[in-house]
């Protein structure tokens, strides 16, 4: 993100803390001024579970059906996941945007788990899409995900083997 970009950012993040009751006002002209945009922008809350099927649809005026569809061509097409994907200059390991979660602590309790509904209990701050998003990465940079996971449980070993009381 470029620094022209970062004002309406940091902007917006300011009047949410300071002036909450203006969001609403961003929120109507967004949707007023762009439409389309404002969709785009709900179908990836819903995809975040920032808001639920109904609550998109009473927002956007669309058919619940209609939010489905756009959400799964929004996962299947328009959603950026790479986005989602941040790698730590000082550990190169790849982490999820935001949560500090790093994708190879996914991966490892994706293989402990076998299901990723069931991984919302150890990730409960995760959403699906985040969970699938660190899975997709793992597949498209395997060596990466498998060497972090390697450092970390020889960390382990070498702990229990120093430390075998604790």
């Amino acid at each position: 993100m470029t620094a022209s970009q970062n004002w309406f950012i940091e902007q917006v993040n300011r009047f949410v803390k300071t002036q909450p009751e203006s969001c609403l006002q961003i929120e109507s002209a967004i949707n007023q001024g762009n439409p389309a945009l404002f969709q785009q922008l709900v179908i990836g809350a819903v995809d975040q579970e920032m808001l639920s099927v109904s609550e998109a649809a009473e927002k956007t005026g669309l058919a619940s059906e209609e939010i489905m569809q756009r959400l799964q061509a929004f996962r299947k097409h328009d959603a950026p996941s790479e986005a989602l994907i941040e790698v730590d200059s000082t550990r190169s390991a790849a982490r999820l945007v935001g949560s500090g979660v790093c994708v190879w602590e996914v991966v490892r309790e994706y293989r402990r788990i076998g299901k990723v509904e069931k991984m919302k209990e150890v990730f409960p701050d995760l959403s699906n899409a985040e969970l699938h998003t660190a899975l997709a990465y793992a597949e498209k940079n395997p060596h990466d995900i498998e060497r972090d996971i390697v450092a970390y449980e020889a960390v382990v070993q070498r702990r229990r083997t120093e430390y075998p009381c604790s």
